[in-house]
């Protein structure tokens, strides 16, 4: 008898029995998969209200079948139905559990695509357009020759764990190359937030002058983004002095030598400025045409230093030049030998320009010395050159180049110094806030920080195997539905190697499951799956399993279609050039099945020993016949004993008897075979099973190339 009893939470954590029917149920059936127990379906037999009452009651609660051997099934009643005196019931197996929680998590990566440059409005002191930063089987980062490097305008590159993970980066390792010409460059790892906010440097090292190489393995603090970075650790300095606007004028001769000026306004006008003085001042217009050669009485736009004598150049393009005759106040006259359309220009020819540098101010007037005379009025604008006093020297020497920064930001370059002060002409005007920044001069790539052999990982073991995901998954599981897993975890076995790239985005814990089992590892197929107590076991295949016998007579097929004895090689090479390889033979194969059955097998490799290993793989799952479809069995033996048949599930192994021994039971899944599915009927006493069909170690062998593949 099988006994059917209702817990409203597993018996091992304290549940209370709702129900027993073990007398009341029918058409029971039972079935295993390759994750553990599956679905168990069963109606109950009573009178309508009380089918009324459960109903709508009993979704999520504990089912256990049993015989006098020992558990049979357990899970969770997922489906409830009524119909008049009976309640039909569907229970899941635990495994089930597993997809009830969908998931986002990086473990480890070593792509180089997933880095990004950092700029200026992610961190107000980065800077990517002055920096040469690329991710081609590398981070690399170099500062441009010919910018403005400091601490307000760094080079980076950042990863960030992708949104919605549910775990933080706590380890890198990584080998580095840093060329830099003193200590004053600087390369350093940075923790961050995932907004940018700075939380810890980790790894600096200072330049020396020669190339230094290392290996860091390093343990962080959990974060969600790193940067590494380049800097030149001078901070900008600020100009110090204004560079201002000053566009006034003088009408009067000037003298040869130390002169007092009194021009029409002294505005930012201070003393060790320069000044271009320029008598070649005259630049206004004519708005009337001129229709008639002769002595003209014309008004320009501004009669600003025009005066008798004056030389005028008029027109551009139908230029000649006139002396002013007479003047008044709004007009002058001159002989006009060409005639000049509306709005011609006016200039003066014969300039006496100067740059001079004030020496003292007053109120009305500046004193500078003259080495030009100049006989008619001129004009006073602020000359490009001038002697700035920075918030500090450090670095500003004599030839080298500055940034200056603010509204119009420019480059000069240092004409002299001293031990305050530099003097260097501008063209543009400055506050004496704007930024100054020494600009190197080097050639872009002189100094660079390249890191190869990168790799970021979510956990701080060494190597990242499939069990320590297993793990993570069981506990999650575990935290979000306490009452329907085990947090016991020591069932989960570790394959042996590196997951090298592995993430997952947006699929449940059993998706991921799944992956890793098809994975397999150390030579052998594995599997996860759950059965007793909630334990998840995830392991060899074999690693758990019993071997029944059946002696009587039961009906397996199998097909020669899917018998390949030799596969050729094709693959396309580092130069795009389609190449085939040796035939990869299966002798054992051949012989046994006395047939030759030759296919190509294209190769995803540009390599020709990576194609014959490759193709090697997929032979080995195309040269073996396996047995296919469903066996029937009401008598199972173990050892010449009889078992229950609800003792046998998927995972174990069937030898059927009736057919002779051939000699190579690894290979022949005829008559030896491992259990895929198994659905027990208890009404009919039967047992159905469905034979494994091997998974392909090609895709296996593909899919951990790609998980232990190198940077990308």
């Amino acid at each position: 008898m099988l006994s059917f009893v209702v817990f409203n939470i597993p018996a091992r954590l304290g549940g209370v029995c709702l129900a027993d029917w073990s007398l009341a149920h029918r058409d029971l059936t039972i079935e295993t998969t390759q994750r553990g127990y599956g679905t168990c379906t069963a109606v109950i037999v009573m009178p309508p209200a009380q089918a009324r009452h459960w109903f709508g009651i009993l979704d999520g609660m504990y089912v256990v079948v049993s015989e006098s051997w020992g558990l049979v099934y357990e899970g969770r009643i997922e489906v409830t139905e009524t119909a008049d005196d009976e309640l039909h019931l569907t229970a899941f197996g635990y495994s089930r559990a597993y997809s009830d929680v969908s998931l986002s998590a990086l473990w480890s990566t070593m792509q180089y695509a997933n880095w990004q440059p950092v700029s200026s409005q992610n961190i107000s002191n980065r800077n990517d357009t002055r920096w040469t930063l690329d991710t081609n089987n590398r981070l690399y980062l170099a500062p441009n020759g010919g910018e403005a490097h400091d601490t307000s305008n760094g080079g980076s590159q950042t990863f960030v764990i992708p949104s919605g993970s549910n775990r933080q980066l706590v380890a890198i390792t990584f080998d580095y190359s840093f060329t830099a010409l003193n200590g004053t460059w600087v390369a350093a790892l940075d923790r961050f937030t995932d907004t940018y906010g700075y939380q810890s440097t980790t790894w600096t090292l200072y330049g020396n002058g020669a190339t230094q190489t290392g290996t860091q393995n390093l343990t962080l603090a959990a974060c969600d983004r790193l940067l590494f970075n380049v800097y030149f650790n001078r901070a900008p300095t600020t100009l110090g002095t204004a560079i201002l606007a000053v566009d006034t004028s003088y009408n009067g001769p000037i003298a040869i030598g130390l002169q007092r000026i009194q021009p029409a306004a002294m505005t930012n006008i201070v003393v060790g400025m320069w000044l271009d003085v320029d008598d070649d001042a005259i630049n206004t217009s004519i708005a009337a045409a001129i229709t008639v050669t002769g002595s003209q009485a014309v008004t320009p736009a501004s009669m600003i230093f025009i005066v008798v004598g004056s030389q005028l150049i008029i027109d551009q393009r139908n230029s000649e030049t006139v002396i002013v005759s007479a003047v008044t106040a709004t007009t002058f006259t001159a002989t006009f030998a060409k005639t000049h359309l509306a709005n011609s220009t006016v200039k003066r020819s014969g300039a006496n320009a100067q740059t001079v540098q004030v020496l003292a101010i007053d109120a009305t007037g500046y004193t500078a010395e003259y080495l030009t005379a100049q006989a008619f009025g001129s004009s006073v604008k602020r000359a490009l050159l001038r002697e700035v006093m920075p918030a500090s020297m450090a670095g500003i020497v004599t030839g080298g180049l500055l940034a200056i920064g603010g509204t119009t930001p420019e480059q000069v370059e240092v004409l002299d110094v001293t031990a305050t002060t530099f003097t260097a002409e501008f063209s543009a005007l400055h506050a004496t806030s704007d930024p100054v920044s020494v600009v190197w001069e080097g050639e872009t790539g002189a100094i660079n920080l390249t890191i190869t052999n990168l790799r970021v990982k979510t956990t701080t073991s060494a190597t990242l195997t499939s069990d320590e995901v297993v793990r993570a998954l069981i506990a999650t599981v575990k935290a979000t539905n306490p009452n329907h897993a085990n947090s016991t975890n020591v069932l989960a076995k570790s394959p042996g190697f590196d997951l090298k790239e592995y993430a997952y985005d947006g699929v449940t814990a059993a998706d991921v499951l799944d992956e890793l089992a098809a994975l397999g590892g150390d030579g052998w197929l594995w599997s996860w799956r759950v059965w007793h107590d909630q334990l998840l076991v995830f392991d060899r295949i074999a690693s758990t399993s019993r071997t029944y016998q059946i002696y009587d007579s039961a009906t397996i097929s199998r097909d020669v279609e899917t018998l390949t004895t030799r596969l050729i090689p094709r693959y396309t090479d580092a130069n795009g050039v389609l190449q085939t390889g040796a035939a990869v033979i299966n002798t054992q194969a051949e012989l046994r099945y006395a047939l030759v059955r030759t296919r190509y097998f294209d190769v995803p490799t540009t390599s020709a020993s990576d194609a014959t290993t490759l193709t090697q793989a997929a032979l080995n799952d195309r040269s073996i016949i396996n047995a296919y479809g469903d066996v029937e069995v009401r008598e199972l033996f173990q050892n010449g004993q009889r078992v229950p048949l609800t003792q046998v599930r998927s995972g174990d192994t069937i030898q059927c008897l009736q057919f002779p021994t051939t000699g190579n039971s690894e290979t022949d899944k005829t008559r030896t075979f491992r259990i895929a599915a198994t659905s027990y009927n208890h009404e009919s006493r039967t047992l159905t099973i469905s034979p494994e069909q091997r998974a392909p170690t090609i895709d296996s062998l593909l899919a951990r190339r790609e998980i232990q593949g190198k940077n990308r």
